[in-house]
């Protein structure tokens, strides 16, 4: 059995791709807005914007009990991608360095786009990866239809929402 597994996530986008690459690279600090499980995130480490080496805490309780901490690597501003690392964790069976998704934004029209994730995961114990996987799957897409429906509602996606966020943007 492989230690990580692949998976790719991808969505259309009824905005324009300038728009969608602006919300996940440059407001990196505020996924907690559009991501639903998130209930705070800020920037940690020497870096406090967005760009190259910028990492995040990403909270997933008001304890601080179970987070993950991220950083934004390999930004290509012109093809609208960037790494984002897993670096550290706590409350989750993720291995930082060997977890990790590839972002990207491709126009496809001047106002639609395709959403991208192509992400690798390694869990702790192994076989985990291989159950979790149609899990982690089915939460990158509700990401990237929640970073639909953030930009077009402007709300921020909480887990009560998520069926809206699902109903609106699939």
């Amino acid at each position: 059995m492989s230690k990580t597994h692949t998976y790719s996530v991808c969505i259309e986008v009824n905005l324009p791709a300038q728009r969608v690459w602006d919300l996940i690279s440059k407001r990196y600090d505020k996924v907690s807005d559009y991501a639903d499980q998130v209930v705070a995130s800020r920037y940690v480490g020497a870096k406090q914007q967005a760009g190259e080496g910028a990492e995040r805490l990403c909270e997933f309780n008001a304890k601080g009990t179970s987070y993950l901490r991220e950083k934004m690597v390999e930004v290509d501003e012109a093809k609208m991608e960037y790494l984002n690392v897993l670096t550290g964790v706590k409350g989750f069976p993720m291995v930082p360095g060997d977890t990790h998704a590839r972002f990207r934004v491709r126009p496809t029209g001047p106002s639609s786009c395709e959403l991208s994730a192509d992400c690798q995961a390694r869990t702790k114990p192994a076989f985990l990866a291989f159950i979790l996987k149609p899990i982690m799957r089915r939460t990158m897409r509700d990401f990237l239809l929640s970073v639909q429906y953030h930009l077009q509602t402007g709300e921020v996606v909480i887990p009560a929402r998520l069926k809206e966020v699902r109903r609106l943007c699939a």
